[in-house]
C-alpha cells in the first residue's frame, strides 16, 4: 500500500557532470524553440533528458510497505530482466511470446523515444534477502508508453487514434502484485504523457479480465467501446474493452 503520493517524476544525476549537463540540455532546448511549436519543443526536451539518462535520468521515487521503489526510463543493464519479467507475465495468455522475441522487442524500446518510452519498476527490498546475493535491488515492474502509432502493434479492432498516447504491457511480478506498484506506474505513464502535452491515455484490457478493468475503471478510466465475441473471434483474438483517460494538459 501507498505510504506517499507519486511525486511527479524529477530529473535526478547520476554520477559528476551536474551543472555541465544542465547547461547543454538547457541550451538544446532553446535552440529548438526557433520556429517550433511548443509541443515539438517540449517533446524533444524530454527526449533529450531520457537520453541522456546515464547521467540524467527520469526517476520518482515513492515508499511502499515492501521498500523503496523508483520509476525511470529503461536502460541497457534492465534488458535482461525486464525480458524475464515481461515473459512470466504473459506466459500463460493468448498473448504470450518466448523470451527471445521479447527480449528484442525490449531491446527496440530503448531507441523508441521520442515516439515511446518503456518505464522501470526497481524495488529496493526491506527483506535483503528477496534480492540475489551482491545485489541490493530487482526490477518488480514495468509499463511500455506509445505515443504514436508508430511504436505500437497495428490492431485488427478498437485501434487508438494515431497521435495519442498508448499504455501497452503494464506488468508487475506476481510475488510483489497488490503492493501498490501498478497504482504508482500508471501514476507516473499519466504524468509522462501529460509532459508530452498529451490529454488522452489509451489502453487495453481483457473482456476476461475483470480485475484488471475495475483496477483502470477505479483509477479514472472509462470505456469507449469493445469487441463482440463474433468480431474477436473473426479476428482470432481475445475480445478487449479500449479503455481511456482525459488527463489536464500541463502549460
Amino acid at each position: 500500500m501507498l505510504r506517499s503520493n507519486v511525486a511527479r517524476p524529477q530529473f535526478g544525476l547520476r554520477g559528476s557532470g551536474q551543472h555541465s549537463i544542465k547547461r547543454q540540455i538547457s541550451s538544446q532546448c532553446s535552440e529548438w524553440h526557433n520556429g517550433q511549436s511548443q509541443l515539438q519543443v517540449r517533446r524533444k526536451c524530454l527526449v533529450h533528458l531520457v537520453r541522456h539518462s546515464q547521467e540524467l535520468i527520469l526517476q520518482t521515487e515513492v515508499k511502499i510497505d515492501a521498500g523503496n521503489l523508483s520509476i525511470y526510463p529503461l536502460q541497457e543493464e534492465d534488458e535482461r530482466g525486464t525480458a524475464i519479467l515481461l515473459t512470466r507475465a504473459f506466459a500463460h495468455t493468448k498473448d504470450g511470446r518466448g523470451f527471445r522475441e521479447i527480449r528484442e522487442y525490449v531491446h527496440e524500446m530503448l531507441q523508441s523515444p521520442p515516439d515511446g518510452v518503456m518505464l522501470v519498476a526497481r524495488l529496493t527490498p526491506t527483506d535483503v534477502s528477496e534480492v540475489q546475493l551482491g545485489k541490493t535491488s530487482l526490477v518488480v515492474g514495468l509499463a511500455a508508453l506509445s505515443f504514436n502509432s508508430a511504436t505500437r502493434e497495428q490492431m485488427p479492432t478498437l485501434q487508438p487514434p494515431d497521435k495519442s498516447a498508448y499504455l501497452s504491457n503494464i506488468a508487475v511480478e506476481p510475488h510483489y502484485r497488490r503492493k501498490g506498484i501498478a497504482s504508482v506506474l500508471l501514476k507516473v505513464c499519466e504524468q509522462v504523457t501529460q509532459d508530452a502535452l498529451l490529454n488522452r491515455l489509451y489502453l487495453h484490457a481483457r473482456v476476461a479480465d475483470v480485475g484488471a478493468q475495475a483496477f483502470y475503471r477505479k483509477a479514472g478510466y472509462l470505456e469507449e467501446g469493445r469487441d463482440g465475441s463474433l468480431t474477436a473471434m473473426w479476428h482470432r483474438i481475445s475480445p478487449r474493452v479500449l479503455l481511456c483517460k482525459a488527463l489536464p494538459v500541463i502549460e
